[in-house]
């Protein structure tokens, strides 16, 4: 799905041509890039348009299906700059260490991040004020708004010290000065695999055959290009 055009008509012609078939759908919520460095949306601006994707995609879909972020099945890419995540691989990417390197904690993180919930005081509650900040904005968008942000600004040398002592980023500076390099690169070093895809993958299949082999997968580069280029521009 592009996030600047939405559910379009084909999205929906696609849904109803595997829904037919029975089988299992994960969106992929394509060129977020856009809503920055195109819509020059704020981030507040680019939760709302995000929001309004996913409530399209569940009022398109049957009522035996659901689709959210925290469910798993609708992840977030952007074929330019070569990158996909799912909200719990994110969340492993960036909080893993202050949740006590638990992949409980984790996953438990990840389901509190879409929706109406807000965290403040040291727990998650009911969004219901004006000036709450939806957890999805606050510990997803804003941090990736920042990395882009910082990644078209600074110098490489300054980018690498502020990805370290802001995010625990060990990240290896280039001297590519085409446009836009250096913010793919940052991205590549961050999501240097495409596990929230294979994980989104096998948890929407559920198969004990497929499990198996979707981790012979992540041996087989190829494969995992295939996928993404599917996803890409």
């Amino acid at each position: 799905v592009d996030c600047c055009e939405g559910v379009t008509s084909i999205v929906q012609k696609l849904y109803w041509i595997i829904n037919k078939q029975n089988k299992k759908v994960i969106f992929v919520i394509n060129k977020i890039d856009r809503l920055v460095m195109e819509l020059r949306l704020d981030p507040s601006s680019a939760y709302q348009k995000l929001r309004s994707i996913v409530n399209a995609l569940n009022a398109m879909s049957s009522h035996s299906d659901y689709f959210s972020p925290e469910e798993n099945n609708v992840l977030f890419a952007s074929g330019k700059l070569n990158f996909i995540f799912s909200v719990k691989e994110f969340v492993s990417k960036f909080y893993y260490r202050s949740l006590n390197r638990n992949m409980n904690n984790v996953n438990e993180f990840a389901k509190r991040l879409w929706g109406n919930v807000s965290f403040g005081n040291g727990k998650f509650s009911k969004l219901d004020e004006k000036n709450q900040i939806p957890t999805f904005l606050e510990f997803i968008l804003t941090p990736l708004y920042k990395i882009m942000t910082h990644s078209l600004s600074l110098e490489p040398k300054e980018l690498a010290k502020w990805l370290r002592d802001n995010l625990k980023i060990d990240y290896c500076p280039i001297s590519n000065s085409e446009y836009n390099a250096q913010l793919k690169s940052v991205f590549q070093t961050i999501f240097d695999s495409h596990d929230g895809l294979i994980d989104a993958v096998v948890t929407c299949v559920k198969k004990p055959e497929f499990i198996e082999n979707a981790f012979r997968v992540q041996e087989t580069p190829s494969t995992i290009a295939h996928v993404v280029k599917a996803v890409d521009y």
